[in-house]
Parts: C-alpha cells; structure tokens; sequence
C-alpha cells in the first residue's frame, strides 16, 4: 500500500485505499508512517471528535450516521503499524482514541483497544531496556473503568464467573434439556450484572456552608435501575434519561455510560461476550501504560484476585472459547512485561500471583503442552490464537529478570515446544516461529535446557526445518516472480513468503544458540553430517532471494561453527559451504547493513584454515570493500554501518596477519579511486555513476517497489555526485581511522605512501572551503593524530611537500597583486590567491596539535629540506595580517550574511527553521574560527556525534542541494575562483543573485584569512614552546639547523603579533 494513494483520496472514501493493506516489510519506523498518521487526525477531526454522541454533551442525539466501516479500517491499519514499529512513543493521536472509547458500538471499542494494545505493547527485545513505556494519561480514567468491567469478585461479579455464565447461556440456548440448578445460578448472575448501581456526588447541588450529616448525605446521588437488560433502548436513550433526570455532571457521564453498557450488555450473548473481551483489553492497555500507577492501585485494591481470575479463565478450556482465553493469556504477559520494565510498576504488580506464585506457571505449562498438541484441530478455528497468546507469554517468563523467569528456565519447557517444529502447517508457521525464538533464549541462559535439548533430538529437529523452510523459500521466490511477470496477485504468497523468511532468521539463531552457545562447550555430534552446511550454502547461492538479514544470520553461524571447532573446516570444505560463501562476496554484496558488517567476520573464521585463508587470497574477498565503499548503491547501508564494518575489518587485519599488506593495498586504491573523481562532476563511466536501488530492510520484501519505507530512506537519486563523494571520503577516513589503530597496519599504510594518498584526497576543494567538508576535515584530525604516535616524521614531511607548492602559489598571487586590498567583491580577479590560502589554512588546521613528538618532528623538517616551507608561512602570514589591517580601515560593511541567507531562501524555499538551527549548531562545532572558542573542547568527543550529524546530512540531502541559512555554508562550498551566477527565468534578478553569491564568497575568504592568522600564530607558538623545551634538555632531539631555521622565521611575523587583532 502507497500511502500517498490514501492521502489523495477524498477522506469520505479512505476506506477503500485501506482494505487491502499488509504489512510487508522486515522492521518498521514510526516516522515514515507519520504523514499517513496525520491524515488519519484529519479524518478523526472531520467525522470524529465534533459527533455529539461521542463527546456526550447535553444534547447527546446524533443525526448522523456512524462513519463505522471507515473507523474499523483506520484502527486496523493503525494497529498494524503499531505492532510493527519500534520507536511508537512520538505517537500523539490519544484524544481521539478518549472520544472512540465512548462509543456505544462494542466492535469500535474493540478495535479502538486493540490499537492502543499494539502502541503500549512492550517489545520482549526491550524488556530491560528503560523509558519503554509509553504514556496514555489522557484516557487512563477511561481505561480504568472499562477494565472494572461488571464489578468486582466479592460483589458475585467476578471476570470468570460473567464470561462463564455468558457462554453458558448460549449453550443452554441450543440444547434440548437446560440444566435447572446452573439455570438458577446464572440467573442470581443476570440480576446482579444487569442492574445499573451509579454513585456521583454533585457539588453544584450542595451549598459550602452545609456542614451536617443531612446536608451532605443530599450531595451523593444514586441511580439504581433493576433488570437493564430487558429495555428496548439504546445504551445513548438510556444514558440522555439518567442525565436529564439526576442531572449528570460531564465528568461521571463517562462513568456512567460505562456501567449502562455493562449492564445492558446481558441482553444477549454475543454482546456479553464481545464486552469480555471489552474489559480484558482496556487492563491489558491500562497495566502497560507508563502513567497509569494511581489508577492500578485503585483496580488491584477493587479487585485483588482479578489475575487469579484471568488464570481461571485461562484454564476453562470447555466453558470459554479460546480467543477469550488468548486475551485472558496477554493479559498475563502484559502484567510480567510491566513487571520487569519499570520499578514503580514491579511495586504494584508485585502481589500478583502470576509474579510471586510458582504453581501458577507450572499451570500455565501443562495448559501450553494440552494446546500445541491440539493445535491443529479443526474444530476450533481459534486455537492457534490461543496457543500464540501461550508462546508470547513464556517467551517474557525466559527473558524476564524476575524470580519467577529464572525459575521457568529449568522447568521443562524444551519437550512441549518440540512439536511445532514437525508442524508444517502454513497457518501455523508464525507459531513456529514463537517456539523456536522461545528455544533460542532459553538455550542462552539455561545449560541444562541445552543439554535437554539436545538429548531429544532437537538441533536434527531444527536443521532439518532450516533445510524445509530455505527450499520452500527458493521455491516460492520464483514463483511469485513468474507469477508477477504475467500479472497475477500474489498477495496471500507474499505473506507467507515473509512469515517464512522471519522463521529461517529464528532458526539459524536457534541453531547458533543451542549448538556453540557459551553454555554448550561442546558441538553436536552429528552437525556436520546434518544438513545444515548444505542449507547455508543454499542461502549463500541465493542470497537475493533470502536478503541481508538473513544473510548475516547464515554468516554468523559459519563463523561460529568454525571459530567453536576449527578441525571441523575439512568437512564443511568438502560439503562447498567456504566456497559459496566467498562466490557470495565476490559476486557482489546486498547493499544491506547487515550483510556489509558480517563479511569480515565471515572471512576471518574462513582464514583460522591454512586452506581456507588461500582460498580467501586466491578470491581476493577483500575487494568488496573497493565496491563498497565506492559504489553509490552502498550509499544508506555505509551511512548506517560504516563504523561496524571499520571495526570488522580492523579486527580481520589485526588477526589475519597475512592480510594486512593486501588490505592496506585496497584502502589505497579506494584513496586514489576518490581523489580521481573530479571536484565538479563524477567520471562519466565507472561505479561511481552506478544507480542501483539500495536496500535497507527491503530484504524481506516479495518484490521491489513495495517497501514505501525503503523507498523514503534509502533513495539516493537526489543526492549530487560531489555530495556523493563527501560521503564516500568519510566513510574511508572512518575506515582509515579504525584500521590505523593499529601499529602494524599503520606502519604498512605509511610505507606504501598511504598519508600522501590520503592527504591529496583531503584537498579537495569542497573539502577546504566547504562547511558541508568540515566534518572530514575534522576526523581528519583524529587520523592524523594517530600517526603522530609512530610516524611524525613521515607525517611532517608529507605535511610540508602539500604545503610548498600552495605556499608558492598564494605568494606568486600576492607579488601580482602588489599589495591591493584582496578582501573586496570590487577587486580584481583573486588569481587563485584565495583557493591557495583555503588549503594551506585547512593543512595548519590539520597540524593544530600539540603533540610533542609532532612539533619536534615538523621541527626538524622544518630545518632539513622545508626551510623554504618555514620561511614561506612567515611571509604569508605578514601578507595575511596586512589585508586584515586593510579591511579593518576600510570599515567595509559587511552584509553578506543576510544576502545570502536570502538567496538560499530563494533557491530552496523548503528550508525550515528546525533545519537552520541543525546546521547553524553544525557550523559552531566545525569552523575553525569558532571551534577554537570553545572551552573543554576535544577531538575524541566529538566523534561519535560528527559521524551522526554526518549520516544526517547524507540522508538530508536526499534533498536538492538544501543548506543551512548561515552564509559561512553558502559561500565555502562555491569554488576558489569567483562564483558565476545561476541561470534563471527572471533576467532580472540574474544580477542581483551573482551580486549576493560575489559578497558570500568574499565574506568566507574575510572569515578564512582570520582563521589563517591564528593558525599561524598557533603554529609559531608551539615551535617556539617545543625549542624552548628541547633546549633544556641535556640530549637535545631538535638539531641546531632547525632551531636556527625556525628563530629565523619567528621575527618575520612576531612583531605583529604581539599586538593580535581581535576577531
């Protein structure tokens, strides 16, 4: 489903977009689905929230008609949504849920409920994980009082003994002989559950100076009305005569309305029964949300056997139909979730017994076995709900930290799970999928239950289902394919295809848990006569029929099979299952996060074989990351894992010696493969002009185009090849950074002319003079910082040859100038002055560090063959300082801030406020005038946040070109020489933009040469700190020739700053 189709449909027709929606995808995010959310809030305003009968005014009566065919869909497509997202809590549509939970239609509060079950819902991954509930605290006075339900057990009104009366009621209906005794007692039942008892104190109808027992006794009002069920009327008719009569206050109609539909409910079965399933849900909602502890203490102190109520029903397995007992077991599960997510909550809930009573458990166990065996009985379509609602739970009861999990762990639960795993029913395979998730944890923290496990025969159990489910997978891949070729609709095989493909991931999770987890010491016997290697290679010959997920599960359990027992490597060789895992990476990679990061895991297990790591040579696997890193169909996978897979293939080329040199060989070449795209436009030919659709969590789809998620987060159509290639170079530099840690890495890099490769990559324009290069630039520094530690003196002398000829040329522009003021957009053509002067800006930047064994080293070359480089800054520094003083005379106005500003809201007028603030908060970070301003600030801090703010950028500009509003951004990322104007439609303001982008660039060069001056001055304060130093030393490092090179040069510039400029 598009859901720009639903937004485009008139709203009184959006059910019809809606009929046919399914979800399709592997992971959902909250925030792709927010546009179509918002247009739901539309239609809720519009039908919705000014309905009177809803809102129960005065005038109750509606003349409309209930939108209701349209609500079912909205709620059912919400909660789908919901069930499948993870990052629900931005959610914000509860106000209209509080209006939908005062509708008299109980199949729309069901819906409404069930949608709010699927937000409050905790994820059993994030049991421990904190802030995971999410709040309703405008309608948990609502939730509270449909949760009460008919009344409490002491009342004769317990939750068990209604549902039970209720279906025993539509049992006598039908039969010959009714039971006279049970008749009686159900009657007793009716009389209680159907009569209306209401208590409300009005306050507007006593007086503040009553004061007696009388007076106060006039305040209670009470309606009682016998028998609710045999009235004719509607539940809103009966309402507007109770509050016309007792004259109802606002606040207790809902309340009110409650009990009526309670009471009234008795008037037939199937309303009773939908209103059992009413009150287990709004409890299942209200104990998960994170602001309901007053109302919780308030339901438990009412109704203090109500989960010994729930097991009751859980337990009547003739009397209460199974979806009733699949509500009454999430229930359960919902209050263990609550338990072990918040602390406040664990208090209240900790005198249930389903927390604190092991029987209980041990209950609920013998009722899991009964149902697996009985699941496929076709006389009661609802079992299999009911034997999910079983698994859900006992998945919570292994994961939770509670007593009452730990003890379930030895329990026994292995033996009664085993069966499903011979069920090969397709309607069942989402059971399959529960139990062995639920095996998969419980052999990671339970030794026993692995032995157990494997004693019954279990990894053959799940071996042989992998081997079932990869064919039916193939198998059904191109089916579905041929199918779309000429047409057909293969909805209903798209669903299983991805119920299927959630199994094979459990499975191969199962099979790495219970196989070579820490707890099993040893490996199966028969593992390597199974048929798992052949199912692995099978995932590995058609990896783009499984995806990157399960990809990266096949890949974990090679390496775990190899890296537990590598005498095993001869039998999974002969079986090919190395081989096709290398033809798999060769081949090409999915442009998949998760299929990039496992790799070098992959391989490195591969290499713990002498024959293995000459098979790994012999392919040259390691080229992928030419790819890779390179290819612009990688782009939102690299975004998203780059770091990952720097650490994976540091820790491949720490442990794989004999890799190191070939490796180092290819982070070169993917060096010299950027450096050589051009600054303006990207190679014609070659992968770097590579359009292929990217994949982030699209692995799971039936066919591509489907995923409206992949297709909003992973397009990079709109992104330019010059942006594409910033990417691209921090993504290597975060590669560069994390292999180098490494000393003998690093070593190799620097003997093959690895920092000269690296440092004409870094100077590219867009890198020097453009904000959107600052965060390079800036890890830059973090690279560079590292190999001062062993190689300063190779790092200063490529330092000083990249400063030479840009030193010469900025000085040759300066001579020609002979002494013209050069910060001006009325001066003459700068002849390359100031693309000179942003570079060697940017390389003193990079040599900002105050590292000894880097000022000594630069000292020395200073003083060996860079004399000329030495004197040269001086002199550029006495150039610099005087055009400053120039434009501080010249009192220049400086606008071009504003003008710029304005012309980039000209260019793209969909830049908000929210995205000025982003990159004005950027550029404080990252320009070098600022950044120097900063108290505390540190390199290795900023790290992790830059790679964030950089993966923001990329995925930002997805957008044509957009920038921030701040000129400083504009002007940097325009080439050295004058800007030329864009072509427009409007002749007439031609002019006026090139006017506004000529003041931009000149007032970035104002800022730049400023920066260049500090710099400077830092640079000569450093030598001079690091001379001072050495000559008190007794072994003096620096030679006399440096030192005498760099006294030479102090005076050149010294005197002017003394007097340093303020800026």
């Amino acid at each position: 489903m598009e859901y720009g189709r639903v937004i485009k449909s008139p709203l009184h027709d959006i059910a019809l977009p809606l009929s046919g929606f399914h979800w399709e995808y592997n992971k959902g995010n909250f925030h792709h689905w927010r546009p179509l959310f918002l247009h739901f809030e539309t239609y809720f305003n519009t039908y919705i929230s000014c309905r009177k009968d809803l809102l129960l005014s005065d005038n109750i009566a509606e003349e409309e008609l209930f939108p209701k065919h349209s609500v079912l869909h909205i709620l059912r497509v919400m909660q789908i949504i919901l069930e499948n997202c993870h990052n629900k809590s931005s959610f914000s549509g509860l106000e209209h849920f509080r209006f939908l939970l005062a509708s008299t239609d109980p199949e729309i509060l069901i819906a409404t409920l069930e949608a709010l079950s699927a937000l409050v819902k905790i994820n059993p991954s994030k049991l421990h994980v904190s802030g995971k509930l999410i709040s309703c605290s405008s309608i948990t006075n609502h939730l509270l009082s449909l949760a009460q339900g008919w009344g409490s057990k002491e009342e004769g009104l317990g939750l068990c003994s209604c549902v039970v009366a209720n279906e025993r009621n539509q049992h006598e209906g039908l039969s010959l002989f009714p039971s006279v005794a049970e008749n009686e007692c159900d009657g007793t039942q009716y009389r209680l559950g159907s009569t209306l008892h209401f208590e409300f104190n009005n306050a507007a109808s006593g007086r503040v100076d009553q004061t007696s027992e009388k007076s106060k006794s006039t305040d209670l009002n009470v309606i009682y009305i016998p028998d609710l069920h045999l009235q004719k009327e509607d539940d809103l008719v009966i309402l507007r005569q109770c509050v016309d009569k007792f004259n109802v206050p606002m606040e207790h109609r809902f309340s009110l309305l409650t009990r009526i539909r309670y009471a009234h409910a008795f008037r037939s079965p199937r309303a009773s029964r939908l209103y059992s399933r009413i009150c287990i849900l709004a409890f299942t909602v209200l104990v998960q949300s994170s602001d309901a502890h007053d109302e919780l203490a308030s339901f438990f102190a009412n109704e203090p056997e109500y989960t010994n109520e729930l097991i009751r029903l859980v337990r009547s397995e003739e009397s209460v139909p199974a979806n009733v007992r699949a509500l009454a077991m999430l229930a359960l599960g919902a209050q263990l979730a609550a338990y072990a997510s918040s602390h406040e909550r664990g208090r209240i809930l900790s005198g249930s017994s389903i927390i604190s009573g092991g029987g209980n458990r041990m209950v609920l166990l013998n009722v899991l076995q009964k149902a697996i065996l009985s699941v496929s009985n076709p006389t009661d379509p609802s079992s299999p709900l009911f034997v999910d609602a079983l698994l859900q739970f006992f998945l919570l009861h292994v994961l939770s930290s509670s007593s009452s999990g730990s003890a379930i762990r030895g329990s026994g639960m292995v033996p009664p799970l085993l069966p499903l795993l011979h069920d090969n029913d397709l309607s069942h395979i989402h059971l399959v999928c529960s139990a062995v998730k639920t095996l998969q944890k419980l052999m990671e923290y339970s030794s026993p239950s692995v032995s157990l496990f494997k004693d019954l025969g279990g990894v053959e159990l799940l071996s042989q289902r992998l081997q079932t489910e990869v064919h039916r997978v193939i198998a059904e891949v191109d089916e579905i394919n041929n199918a779309m070729v000429i047409g057909y609709s293969t909805k209903c095989e798209g669903d299983h295809l991805y119920s299927q493909k959630r199994l094979i991931k459990a499975l191969l999770k199962a099979l790495g848990s219970v196989t070579y987890s820490p707890a099993n010491s040893t490996r199966s016997r028969n593992s390597h006569d199974s048929s798992l290697p052949s199912s692995l290679s099978l995932i590995f010959q058609n990896v783009n029929r499984f995806g990157g997920v399960i990809y990266f599960s096949a890949v974990t359990v090679l390496s775990e099979i190899i890296h537990k027992d590598p005498t095993c490597f001869p039998i999974l060789d002969q079986s090919g299952l190395p081989d096709s895992f290398l033809t798999s990476v060769v081949t090409g990679i999915l442009p998949s996060t998760k299929a990039l990061i496992c790799v070098p895991s992959g391989l490195g297990a591969i290499c713990l074989n002498n024959k293995g790591l000459e098979a790994v040579k012999r392919a040259s696997a390691l080229r992928f990351l030419v790819d890779t890193f390179t290819t612009r169909k990688y782009l939102v996978a690299m975004n998203e894992g780059v770091v990952l897979l720097a650490n994976a293939v540091e820790e491949l080329l720490r442990h794989v010696s004999s890799l190191r040199s070939s490796g180092v060989d290819i982070i070169i070449e993917i060096i010299n493969r950027l450096s050589s795209v051009g600054e303006a436009k990207c190679e014609a030919s070659g992968k770097l002009d590579e359009n292929t659709a990217m994949e982030t969590d699209t692995e799971e789809n039936v066919s591509e185009g489907h995923d409206l998620v992949s297709v909003a987060d992973s397009t990079a159509d709109g992104i330019s090849d010059e942006q594409f290639v910033q990417l691209c170079i921090f993504h290597v530099m975060v590669l560069v950074h994390r292999t180098m840690e490494n000393s003998e890495t690093c070593r190799l890099f620097v003997e093959k002319g690895g920092i000269d490769n690296l440092m004409k990559l870094l100077l590219r324009p867009s890198i020097t003079q453009s904000s959107e290069g600052m965060p390079i630039a800036l890890h830059s520094t973090v690279v560079f910082k590292g190999f001062t530690h062993h190689h300063s003196a190779s790092l200063a002398r490529a330092f000083c040859s990249c400063l030479r000829d840009h030193l010469k040329k900025a000085l040759s522009g300066f001579s020609s100038a002979s002494g013209s003021f050069l910060l001006t957009p009325d001066a003459a053509t700068d002849s390359g002055i100031f693309s000179s002067l942003f570079v060697i800006e940017f390389l003193l930047f990079l040599a900002a560090s105050k590292d000894n064994r880097w000022i000594s080293a630069l000292l020395t070359e200073f003083g060996d063959s860079s004399k000329v480089v030495l004197e040269d800054i001086g002199r550029i520094q006495r150039e610099v300082l005087w055009q400053i003083s120039l434009l501080e005379d010249s009192k220049i106005e400086i606008d071009g801030e504003s003008s710029a500003a304005n012309y980039v809201q000209r260019l793209d007028p969909r830049i908000n406020e929210a995205d000025d603030q982003r990159f004005s908060s950027f550029r404080q970070h990252l320009d070098p005038l600022l950044r120097r301003r900063v108290s505390g600030w540190s390199i290795e801090s900023q790290v992790s946040d830059l790679i964030s703010i950089y993966r923001d950028l990329g995925r930002a500009s997805t957008r044509p070109q957009r920038r921030g509003s701040d000129s400083y951004m504009i002007s940097r990322s325009t080439s050295s020489s004058r800007p030329q104007s864009d072509v427009s439609p409007d002749a007439s303001g031609v002019g006026r933009i090139d006017d506004d982008k000529q003041r931009s660039y000149y007032s970035s060069c104002r800022d730049m040469v400023r920066s260049l001056s500090y710099h400077i001055s830092h640079l000569s304060m450093e030598l001079g700190k690091a001379m001072l130093l050495s000559s008190r030393r007794e072994n003096n490092p620096t030679t006399p020739f440096s030192a005498q090179s760099a006294s030479g040069w102090y005076p050149l510039f010294s005197f002017h700053h003394v007097g340093s400029l303020e800026f």
